[in-house]
């Protein structure tokens, strides 16, 4: 029996009212005019961004 995994990163969902754009191991997270880029380590995303929900900014941390 063969034994399958995933390798790379999943693709994430686009912040409300942004845009994530996705170029094989670079993510691109924009909201208006502000855009975050992070980078697939292994399976999981490195770097920061923002969630643009009604104007506030929250910024979403992910693996460090």
């Amino acid at each position: 029996m063969a034994m399958i995994s995933a390798v790379g990163c999943p693709d994430l969902k686009a912040p409300s009212g942004g845009w994530v754009r996705r170029d094989g191991d670079s993510l691109t997270v924009g909201c208006g005019e502000t855009k975050h880029h992070l980078v697939c380590r292994g399976s999981e995303w490195i770097g920061t961004y923002e969630n643009c929900t009604n104007g506030e900014l929250i910024i979403n941390k992910l693996h460090f």
